[in-house]
């Protein structure tokens, strides 16, 4: 054993010798690739019939030119001097199209000041027209400016002013009649939509879209709009629609219409759908992985199938090495996800030498440097999985290190400071890897320094969180928490518009968001006695995660209540359990009192072993003593810590402590903790306390419910449509009974049943009236793919964004759905982050809470549970939901020991959960 770590210890230093030779190379010092709909502006020669002086047209045709080859720096030289000469000939309109165009490669090179000036010297021109007086050329030059105006705002984070400037550019493209124009501008509004939250609004534009694309006769544009669009679908979650779009538009370019195409080279435009086909199988493989989906399988490949294919097919380099390292990606992964040896990692070896031979013969353009970011990314995490570094490892980072000291220096050619970034972000990481810190730390540094000077939040907020890792490991923690703190607060700038990226590889949540906030949590509670400033910190990151994770489920943005967190609840303790890789962090928030945290050395493994067991055996009825065993251990680390303080809170008489509410981490969230059980006093949590789940406290608007309630509430006997399976879903018996109990309260019911149960129906009864309370009680899922999350109606399945679009669609100034319940929906089976489903309903269906079960339960005990929540609810108005909701399952209990049933066993009483407003 000693042999090996000296052997370890002399390939470290034989690498970092390696690499430190190469640190000469390097002067003072974008792996993704611009994460946004190409904005093709200037793509075009203008109209030959058009009167200019030969040289101007040439320097502006040379412009674009340079500009498709994103050689952004000549670009701008050549129509500075086409405009020179466009102003000798007083030709202001060019002028003023020439503008535009500087704007948009200003914007690619970061130059924000000069993008806006030159914007705003092309738009003065186009507004001192009058509409009537505009040809069709100035109509689609003045919508190019437009589009170029929405760009420079999307860029800069303003995604309300980019929206209504590419719903202006769309009027002017329509105006000129000019296709592709129209098309772009309506993806491009559709993104803004999705960025600010308005799914639903998003999604009516790309059907629009889809429809005006199939009525297009001109097969060229009718297969690139296709492509757009299909792309566009992707990046708002729509893996689905993304693949039966592209295939459409693949089948377009792939049939006798090859001349059509033109001016692309043959096959270009097939090998470009090919890529997008392979990026969404690549997707929908990833979600399948995630889901435990039987077809994982089929779309990994596919993915692969159409990588190679799109290699094959390509007519340039640039294309061929843009497949070729998406399939090095997706290799490189699958080998992480399936933990394959060594031993068979040939393919992956085969691509990466067929891909550093196509490296060398690339043209100087900053997609050429995108892509060779994007393989030396794949290789760093190759090596990051092989974890044992030997010789190969040494010549593998040594030769990684020149590639990127070679794109450092094509970035330097272009003067391109974001693809300089990139590269010096990319090669700090690489000396992260070897342990060189301070080299790290200083080319991190500069990385920092050239995202700053262009604005670039997207990939700042990269750097700074590698350095602050780098400051964590040279011990400099005070430094480290300044750092991560900027970084998640760099991150919040552009997190939302992270979510639409158009990139080859989709950016992850997983890898790109959350081990942010979990290493900076765990930095800040590293001391065995934090601070309450740190304290206070963690659990604010915790709660801004979840919130995070939320939007990234749900594809758009959700605004926060910002309402103080001792405000909401004076009767209401908070329990933040937080899952680190080594240890379980628990924090208890009281009112007006410190943060009581709580520190268990336990492994992550071990946790999530507990919270899996659980998983599998609380749905099942027999199951319960061993079901008991393990939530006692989970009592033991969540409640048993704070036990002598809460018990003091509950016992006061000036505002008692009646509930707890958790922000659950994790697979937690799958666990009902009123089910707790406390083995030293026998009995469960929720013989003490009544609970809730809060998704996040951001989310929580602290009203108690109307009085007296009005209730929509709707079921079916009937066997009802699975949307993904064959056989139907088993009918409900006792949803009449319920149905009937709830009717007859005091309060005013309206009740839909069986074939009156429609969505058609649903509509009417909300915009006809206030509804506080809707009930129904039929089969649904939650799922952690939304698109799967759905709930059973009498004619088509009510998915969860027809859920947003039907609560929100009243007429009734200020309706608003005070309470969901889903009496009878269950989580989907495998999926251990089903419960997000849950989450995600109740912020998109608009509702405050959500009461609903995280497994199918039985029928008839359903029934007595939901008869007793809403008689409790409306007999003692002053009681929380909660406290209804405690109550009504230990009245279970009581119903089910007089007629001989074992309902005093969790199975039956504690998968009801309360998501959401608990008061």
């Amino acid at each position: 054993m000693k042999g090996v770590v000296v052997i370890r210890r002399q390939t470290r230093k034989l690498i970092a010798l390696m690499l430190w030779a190469l640190i000469g190379c390097i002067t003072v010092l974008n792996l993704s690739v611009d994460s946004l709909l190409s904005p093709v502006q200037a793509t075009e020669s203008p109209p030959a019939n058009i009167s200019q002086s030969p040289s101007a047209q040439t320097l502006l045709k040379t412009g674009i030119e340079q500009f498709q080859a994103e050689r952004f720096t000549d670009a701008i030289a050549s129509w500075q001097n086409a405009l020179n000469a466009y102003i000798l000939l007083d030709d202001r309109l060019h002028q003023a199209f020439i503008l535009s165009n500087l704007s948009l490669a200003y914007q690619h090179l970061g130059q924000w000041q000069e993008a806006e000036a030159t914007l705003n010297q092309s738009l003065n021109f186009f507004n001192q027209q009058t509409p009537d007086s505009r040809s069709v050329i100035d109509w689609e030059y003045y919508a190019k400016a437009l589009n170029a105006q929405g760009w420079l705002t999307w860029r800069q984070g303003q995604s309300e002013a980019a929206l209504q400037a590419w719903k202006e550019a769309t009027l002017a493209y329509q105006s000129a009649n000019h296709f592709p124009g129209i098309i772009g501008s309506q993806i491009n509004q559709a993104k803004a939509l999705q960025s600010l939250g308005f799914s639903i609004a998003a999604e009516k534009i790309l059907k629009q879209v889809q429809s005006t694309t199939q009525e297009q006769t001109d097969p060229k544009l009718q297969a690139i709009a296709l492509q757009s669009l299909g792309n566009a679908f992707r990046r708002v979650g729509n893996l689905e629609e993304s693949q039966k779009v592209l295939n459409q538009s693949f089948a377009i370019a792939n049939q006798e219409l090859t001349p059509y195409l033109s001016p692309n080279p043959p096959n270009s435009t097939q090998s470009s759908i090919l890529l997008d086909l392979g990026n969404t199988e690549r997707a929908q493989w990833e979600r399948a992985v995630a889901l435990n989906l039987d077809e994982a399988d089929e779309h990994k490949t596919a993915a692969l199938d159409y990588y190679q294919k799109a290699a094959t097919l390509a007519a340039s380099l640039l294309p061929r090495v843009q497949a070729n390292a998406n399939l090095l990606s997706l290799l490189v992964t699958i080998k992480s996800i399936e933990n394959s040896p060594p031993s068979q990692w040939n393919d992956v070896w085969e691509l990466w030498n067929t891909l550093q031979s196509q490296f060398a013969e690339l043209p100087l353009s900053r997609s050429g440097i995108e892509v060779q970011l994007n393989a030396v990314n794949s290789l760093i995490k190759l090596h990051i999985i092989r974890k044992s570094p030997d010789t190969q490892s040494a010549e593998l980072l040594s030769t990684l290190a020149q590639r990127l000291t070679h794109t450092i220096q094509q970035a330097d050619q272009l003067q391109d400071r974001r693809a300089k970034s990139l590269a010096l972000g990319q090669l700090g990481h690489l000396y992260e890897q070897t342990q060189q810190w301070d080299n790290s730390k200083t080319i991190t540094n500069q990385a920092i320094i050239l995202s700053e000077e262009i604005q670039a939040p997207d990939i700042r907020y990269r750097w700074e969180w590698q350095l602050g890792r780098i400051l964590k490991e040279q011990n400099q923690e005070i430094d480290a928490i300044r750092t991560y703190d900027q970084a998640v607060k760099t991150l919040e700038q552009v997190r939302k518009d992270l979510l639409f990226i158009d990139s080859d590889v989709q950016f992850s949540f997983r890898d790109n968001v959350e081990p942010l906030y979990r290493q900076f949590v765990d930095l800040l509670l590293t001391s065995p006695h934090p601070t309450q400033k740190n304290l206070s910190k963690a659990i604010e990151l915790i709660d801004s995660l979840q919130l995070a994770e939320l939007e990234n489920y749900l594809g758009c943005n959700i605004d926060p209540v910002q309402i103080s967190q001792h405000l909401i609840d004076p009767n209401a303790a908070i329990l933040y359990p937080i899952i680190l890789d080594d240890r379980l962090e628990v924090i208890l928030q009281l009112p007006n009192q410190p943060l009581q945290p709580h520190r268990v050395q336990l492994p992550k493994s071990d946790i999530e072993s507990m919270i899996n067991r659980l998983y599998a055996h609380l749905p099942v009825p027999r199951s319960w003593r061993s079901v008991q065993q393990d939530m006692s251990q989970l009592y033991d680390l969540l409640i048993r810590p704070f036990e002598s303080i809460l018990e003091a809170n509950t016992k006061l008489e000036d505002s008692p402590i009646k509930t707890l509410v958790f922000v659950l981490d994790g697979g937690l969230r799958n666990i009902p903790m009123s089910a707790l059980w406390d083995s030293q006093r026998q009995r469960y949590l929720l013989e003490r306390y009544a609970s809730a789940v809060a998704p996040s406290l951001q989310l929580i608007e602290p009203k108690p419910l109307t009085h007296p309630p009005k209730i929509l509430t709707a079921g079916s006997t009937e066997a009802l449509e699975h949307p993904f399976q064959e056989s139907n879903l088993s009918p409900l018996k006792n949803v009449q009974k319920e149905l009937n109990a709830i009717q007859s309260l005091p309060t005013k019911v309206k009740v839909l049943f069986n074939e009156t149960f429609t969505k058609a129906n649903l509509e009417h009864q909300l915009q006809d009236d206030n509804f506080s309370i809707l009930h129904l009680a039929s089969h649904g899922v939650f799922s952690s793919d939304f698109s799967r999350t759905f709930i059973a109606l009498s004619d088509d399945p009510l998915f969860a964004e027809d859920l947003d679009n039907l609560l929100r669609s009243s007429d009734i100034e200020g309706s608003i759905i005070e309470l969901l319940v889903l009496s009878a929906c269950q989580t989907a089976t495998g999926d251990n982050r089903a419960t997000l489903g849950l989450a995600g309903l109740t912020v998109r269906a608009g509702a405050r809470s959500t009461l609903a079960t995280l497994w199918t339960v039985d029928d008839a005990s359903a029934a007595t549970v939901m008869e007793e929540f809403y008689r409790q609810l409306l007999q003692n108005p002053e009681s929380s939901r909660a406290e209804a909701l405690r109550r009504a399952q230990i009245n279970l209990w009581k119903a089910g020991a007089e007629q001989l049933k074992n309902w005093e066993r969790p199975y039956y009483w504690s998968p009801y959960i309360l998501v959401g407003n608990w008061l």
